[in-house]
């Protein structure tokens, strides 16, 4: 086998082995409200495609409240049971909230409306004052936007941005789901997280690829910054390892982000000559700096900053061409949920097209690296 296959074949063992690891991202806390029939749990299997009510484990929270989770799943949802319609029940409701948003630390509220129900209700316009009075990150979501007709969803919208929160619009009809607000759901909710927070609930949400690829170009861009610190050591070839390190990783979580789950495999195999290449480029395009390093005094410092140079643009050109070819696929998913990551190769994504993103991207930011 040759060196460059046998790179390759290293680099794909070690992407395997960080997938089956368990990802150490930061939960995402997110508390769905609204009456019962309101639609909570299709608005979460929708936005997740993943029916945490069926397959996590459910915990009891509050009278009210139900914690479901799932083992290696960075989203915790809190599923109220739906408020009757008394006073007593309502203060209830609101206090064990208030309680939930100190000590369980919620990051996003999503209120539930019916749109079938052709109405807002009282309590929902008293549930979201209260939580704009107590700066919750609280948003307005009407459901089954399909069982109403467009004047009476627009008049619904209307009502409800009168409170002065976001209000989105959804249905699970397939034909809807990008018509309508959802993906401007997903980004809403973004917003309201912190970075580490923020990819969890990128990688996981299913229907913002547009959303999922900016955060795969922040992974890549940490991770080139980490390549370029790596490379500025004395040492002379003391940082390739650290560097393939860093890149196996790099590449590992841009494949989680897209959540390609049984695809992982095939996508790693037709990814193989790329990377393999582009660890060997590392080995070859460093030789020169890693020499200047056994220079003692100013010969070790410019062989660190060249080889840093060459580090950073490596590592970014390989990231950014992993996560631009995962995007396109999950693009040509969405329009045919039976394509394979086999047929997507051959048809839309060939070797030279992969080899031309990372050539072009890699001049570039090697250039801009030397201005």
């Amino acid at each position: 086998m040759k060196m460059k296959e046998q790179v390759a074949a290293q680099l794909f063992v070690g992407v395997q082995e960080q997938l089956e690891k368990k990802y150490e991202g930061e939960d995402v806390h997110i508390l769905v409200s609204g009456a019962t029939g309101a639609g909570k749990s299709t608005l979460v299997n929708l936005v997740f495609d993943e029916d945490l009510a069926q397959t996590g484990v459910g915990t009891p929270v509050t009278q009210q409240t139900e914690k479901y989770t799932k083992e290696d799943y960075p989203i915790v949802i809190y599923d109220t049971k739906g408020y009757e319609l008394t006073d007593a029940t309502h203060a209830l409701y609101e206090r064990e909230i208030a309680n939930m948003m100190a000590t369980e630390k919620l990051h996003l509220m999503w209120h539930c409306v019916s749109a079938a129900s052709r109405r807002v209700l009282d309590y929902d316009i008293q549930f979201i004052e209260q939580c704009k009075r107590e700066k919750w990150p609280v948003c307005a979501v009407l459901t089954k936007a399909d069982q109403t007709d467009v004047d009476g969803l627009e008049a619904m919208k209307a009502e409800l941005a009168k409170l002065d929160v976001p209000v989105f619009a959804v249905s699970q009809v397939p034909a809807l789901i990008d018509k309508l607000d959802l993906q401007a759901l997903i980004e809403w909710s973004g917003t309201q997280l912190e970075a580490g927070q923020h990819q969890s609930f990128a990688m996981k949400q299913r229907h913002h690829m547009k959303l999922k690829r900016k955060e795969g170009i922040n992974l890549v861009g940490k991770a080139s910054a980490i390549s370029g610190t790596v490379a500025l050591t004395p040492i002379p070839f003391a940082d390739a390892p650290l560097l393939i390190a860093n890149q196996t990783k790099m590449v590992a979580d841009l494949i989680r982000m897209y959540d390609l789950k049984g695809s992982q495999h095939e996508f790693m195999q037709a990814l193989q000559g790329l990377i393999g290449g582009t660890i060997m480029a590392n080995l070859g395009r460093s030789a020169a700096a890693q020499a200047a390093k056994l220079v003692p005094g100013a010969g070790s410092i410019v062989g660190g900053a060249m080889n840093a140079t060459i580090a950073t643009s490596i590592t970014y050109a390989l990231g950014y061409t992993v996560n631009e070819v995962c995007y396109q696929f999950k693009v040509k998913e969405k329009e045919d949920a039976n394509l394979s990551v086999v047929d997507f190769f051959n048809n839309f994504m060939s070797p030279d097209q992969i080899q031309s993103i990372f050539d072009t991207v890699f001049k570039k930011k090697n250039d801009e690296s030397k201005k």
